[in-house]
């Protein structure tokens, strides 16, 4: 196939009928009547959509394509409903798992392709018990599905930072490795150090010349105060667009002064936010956020 189509009897997200034309791989344009580039269906194939919606591709912006148990046989959750059994039992369960992380991972970036996922942010685990295998992986897999599909990847500290010896030095070898991003986890929860942690990951990231993508589970008042911390580093590192807080559900138990002015502070300081309704708490409220500017 040359890179160029013709995609005729679509139906765009206004309920309009159009055709969409692409040549050389990229949509040339959209409208009604269209004909193929050079007007010869040998070169480009024409395709009927049959009235089905056309929408842009999707970017799944938050995934851990390195714990995906894809390929394998069913296996049971092996683990507790809060964050520290969760993290001992991927520890504990490892060899549980038979096939390595660059087939399993493989197996779920196929699928993401054939379902219209287009770009993909995943969290990948950097710890000292496992050193980069995880990151090694991953890695592989990026560079096999490079021209179908771009994968960012986060240096993802599961088992904490200051708490854990060694797993800074591990992220920035995985930096200098091909990984995009320095991560993190709740300063407060997991490693009981909240300025250690963020201090020691925004120096990363300054050194690293990359971006930032923490993830923050913490309740209020710890992730209230958390947030404020990282906006001010972001502030003062001039890391503007290049700072992510994950989750950060604390933001919907805040009060509105409080949810206010935070929303205002990540505005001024170009911080973004990527969340999801997780059930059993408050998450922060996405019309509020996108009303403030976030």
């Amino acid at each position: 196939m040359t890179g160029n189509l013709l995609l005729v009897n679509a139906r765009l997200a206004d309920g309009a009928a159009a055709d969409v034309r692409v040549a050389d791989g990229v949509i040339a344009e959209i409208g009604a009547g269209l004909s193929a580039p050079g007007g010869d269906a040998t070169d480009a194939p024409v395709i009927d959509a049959g009235g089905a919606l056309v929408l842009p591709g999707m970017v799944d912006c938050h995934l851990h394509i390195d714990k995906t148990l894809m390929g394998m046989p069913w296996m049971p959750y092996w683990a507790g409903p809060d964050r520290e059994s969760r993290i001992a039992g991927d520890i504990e369960n490892r060899d549980k798992i038979t096939l390595p992380v660059e087939e399993r991972a493989g197996n779920l970036v196929r699928r993401l392709i054939a379902n219209g996922t287009c770009q993909i942010r995943t969290h990948v685990d950097v710890m000292v018990e496992i050193g980069l295998e995880n990151v090694e992986g991953v890695l592989a897999v990026r560079e096999k599905y490079r021209d179908q599909l771009p994968i960012q990847i986060v240096a993802f500290p599961q088992n904490g930072v200051t708490r854990s010896p060694g797993t800074i030095e591990l992220m920035a070898a995985a930096i200098d490795a091909g990984v995009d991003l320095v991560g993190g986890i709740d300063p407060v929860g997991v490693d009981h150090d909240m300025v250690g942690q963020l201090d020691a990951i925004f120096d990363l990231a300054d050194r690293k010349g990359v971006g930032i993508d923490i993830h923050l589970h913490d309740f209020a008042p710890d992730g209230l105060d958390e947030v404020a911390a990282i906006t001010e580093r972001t502030k003062a590192l001039g890391m503007a667009g290049k700072v992510n807080i994950s989750h950060a559900f604390c933001l919907g138990e805040a009060d509105a002064a409080t949810f206010d002015r935070l929303a205002d502070g990540m505005v001024a300081a170009g911080v973004t936010n990527v969340t999801h309704a997780p059930g059993h708490r408050q998450f922060p409220t996405i019309k509020g956020m996108r009303e403030r500017g976030v």
